[in-house]
């Protein structure tokens, strides 16, 4: 059996994969394996079809479906894990990939897009998250707990300062050397009582950052940021890419931190990149994370880094001659906790790149008291 027939039966018989044959400017030409079970058109519906049916009306208006041909055509394949719409309105969470198909003559032909309902998973991601959200309210009563018993500790001070004045008193008697001795032992053991239940409550507990969190514009801070960098890639012949949405992305945030975390993402790319090779920096919405991918095609990760590369002063040996301390992606992923969002990196292995995403919460304005009246 020839090959193109076993991929065809494949896609005959799969439930779970939707394959949609498109344009480059995005108009459906073809539904195949799972599209009919998973968005409801059937393939005479689809041809003719644009993709941007299939996002939500929200992620339209921020351009996303546009952004996500865009990035496809730009650097070869856009992917995502988005909220997607199926012909009866109803969502379900997906993830993507967009990949752009060449001709026999080497130029862009197509677009592909492999879709695959991962609904159950985003649901049972949102109870974990309700979890967290659990756990971060009791951790940050267990911190007031702290802050009390920190004043508590205050409290002896006064008495142990007192008893030590007495000790040292030159015209000090016996009855009042063993007071002191008796007040010093009586706020000792307070302490010593304190200092065992600070040390409970405290186990386990991390130091909050000292974040001001506010609107901030990524687009703005991303290009910036590119901008900042675009001297040292061209000295090295990098192609810095960056492909935005057409709609600004927002997002809550610490201005300096953001930038911070950036930046130690695109000279990490710069560091590990060759002089000649490629740096493509994207942005985008899924759900209500704001996304950024920074991916290079440099000496890449070993796989049993992988897990390792955010910890502190995490270095792989066959590196050793590039500069650095293995302390910018610790401190990436530390801020990115601390925003409520967090960082993953990916690499196929030695010589083959690496992508970093960062994830953080986009900015939902408040409303009003006059809003809040009139509903």
């Amino acid at each position: 059996m020839a090959w193109a027939e076993r991929t065809q039966r494949f896609l005959d018989a799969t439930t779970d994969f939707a394959v949609i044959h498109a344009s480059l400017d995005g108009v459906v030409q073809a539904w195949d394996g799972a599209a009919e079970r998973v968005l409801g058109f059937t393939d005479a519906e689809a041809r003719g079809m644009s993709l941007s049916v299939l996002f939500t009306p929200e992620d339209r208006d921020r351009g996303l479906d546009r952004n996500e041909i865009a990035v496809a055509i730009s650097r070869g394949r856009s992917e995502d894990d988005r909220w997607h719409v199926r012909k009866d309105g109803s969502r379900f969470w997906a993830s993507g990939v967009l990949t752009l198909v060449y001709g026999d003559d080497g130029q862009p032909h197509a677009l592909c897009k492999v879709l695959r309902d991962k609904t159950d998973m985003r649901t049972q991601l949102e109870a974990l998250e309700n979890q967290v959200d659990s756990l971060k309210t009791q951790l940050e009563s267990e911190r007031k707990s702290v802050r009390s018993l920190a004043h508590e500790l205050r409290n002896p001070m006064m008495p142990i300062v007192s008893a030590l004045a007495l000790l040292g008193r030159r015209d000090a008697t016996s009855q009042m050397l063993a007071k002191a001795g008796e007040i010093l032992a009586n706020q000792f053991g307070m302490l010593r009582r304190l200092i065992e239940d600070l040390s409970g409550v405290a186990e386990g507990a991390t130091a909050a950052l000292d974040l001001t969190l506010e609107p901030v514009n990524l687009s703005t801070t991303l290009a910036r940021l590119v901008d900042s960098v675009l001297d040292e890639a061209t000295s090295r012949r990098l192609r810095l890419a960056l492909v935005l949405p057409d709609s600004a992305i927002e997002v809550a945030a610490d201005p300096s931190r953001l930038q911070q975390m950036l930046l130690n993402l695109l000279n990490n790319a710069l560091k590990y990149s060759r002089d000649g090779g490629r740096i493509d920096v994207t942005a985008t919405i899924e759900a209500d994370m704001a996304v950024v991918r920074v991916e290079d095609n440099g000496v890449g990760i070993a796989a049993e880094m992988l897990p390792k590369i955010f910890d502190l002063f995490t270095r792989e040996n066959r590196h050793a001659d590039i500069d650095g301390q293995g302390v910018g992606l610790a401190v990436v992923k530390q801020l990115a906790t601390a925003h409520g969002g967090f960082v993953e990196g990916r690499s196929q292995g030695h010589d083959k790149g690496a992508s970093f995403s960062l994830r953080i919460p986009i900015y939902h304005a408040s409303p009003s008291p006059e809003t809040d009246a009139r509903s």
